[in-house]
């Protein structure tokens, strides 16, 4: 985990979206808000949600609730640019299988 945060190159005042809540995903959200980013967590379930926001998260998305995933993400990042990184945590297709467009670097 923490070679991955090392390898996307992360800056204080990135974004960075998170895929899934699991636990995976909820102690990516934990280190990277820790360490200055802003974390915009998606996942399918309500709970773990609330908890990505109690551990960092500047926004979260229900994703069986937006229509367009992407656009949502890009709503919530300045001048719409999208996330500077992606960590996908999720072995769920919808969820993981198009992180990049959300993104405009890197992705893990």
């Amino acid at each position: 985990m923490l070679r991955g945060i090392h390898e996307m190159e992360v800056r204080t005042g990135d974004t960075a979206v998170v895929i899934g809540c699991g636990p995976i995903g909820l102690k990516y959200v934990r280190m990277l808000s820790r360490r200055g980013l802003r974390v915009i967590a998606l996942a399918r379930r309500v709970a773990p949600l609330e908890v990505a926001r109690r551990m960092g998260a500047v926004a979260t998305i229900n994703v069986t609730q937006v229509r367009d995933v992407v656009a949502a993400v890009r709503n919530l990042t300045e001048d719409g640019r999208g996330a500077d990184s992606v960590v996908e945590a999720a072995a769920i297709p919808p969820l993981g299988s198009k992180p990049w467009p959300w993104s405009g670097a890197a992705a893990w």
